[in-house]
């Protein structure tokens, strides 16, 4: 699992590239970046006892 400090940069880095491109690309960006936070979410979640974990699991899948 990379560091946190790893993945604000790899962030940074994605954003960076983007700047200046197409409205198109644009939205493709925001849904990228949708799509990190649901993945960060679950990492997070991936901490919390694990009750609540198993919880969050099945919300995802349905």
């Amino acid at each position: 699992m990379p560091s946190e400090t790893h993945t604000f940069i790899l962030l940074q880095t994605a954003f960076a590239s983007d700047i200046g491109k197409t409205q198109a690309n644009l939205r493709h960006t925001a849904q990228r970046r949708r799509s990190i936070c649901r993945l960060k979410a679950k990492m997070i979640n991936c901490r919390l006892p694990f009750s609540d974990g198993l919880g969050f699991g099945f919300q995802v899948q349905h």
